[in-house]
């Protein structure tokens, strides 16, 4: 019996066939369906004008219920009542709906100057814009605020 050699330039063509046809596999997609019947066509989706969100003054609810997590703390003496808790004009701002009292915030942050992002989800700001231009500054937890005649001077109310 013999053994024949293997030649260093008959390997590399060997293992260069190889690899190709292993990465043309890998590249081909699925052998299409065949389809046997035709789908029914779908009906023509009606366009819809934009809807414009429409700010509404909220009135202050004439009795606020309590947190369920202060209640206990409420019950032992250890916190106020909610109503001696809140300022004489709360900001009301409106939602949807209701949500869920407590929970968990799971966040990652891979650069360590990210507290200011993450100050901006946990904050309200003092001031914001309005929502029909995003240019008129608005009162947010202010009510109101005045500027002195040389501007260096602000009293927000």
């Amino acid at each position: 019996m013999t053994q024949r050699k293997m030649h260093r330039r008959r390997f590399l063509q060997l293992s260069g066939a190889t690899t190709a046809a292993v990465v043309l596999a890998a590249c081909g997609g699925p052998e299409p369906e065949v389809m046997t019947e035709e789908p029914a066509a779908a009906p023509a989706a009606k366009e819809e004008e934009p809807k414009q969100a429409v700010m509404e003054e909220a009135e202050a609810p004439s009795q606020y219920s309590e947190s369920p997590r202060l209640a206990e703390m409420v019950a032992n003496g250890d916190l106020p009542p909610v109503t001696e808790r809140l300022p004489v004009s709360p900001l009301v701002l409106p939602r949807e709906s209701i949500g869920e009292y407590g929970g968990l915030v799971r966040q990652i942050h891979l650069d360590p100057s990210s507290f200011v992002s993450q100050y901006g989800w946990f904050a309200e700001r003092m001031l914001t814009y309005s929502d029909q231009d995003l240019k008129t500054i608005k009162p947010n937890m202010f009510a109101s605020w005045e500027v002195s005649d040389d501007a260096t001077h602000y009293t927000f109310h």
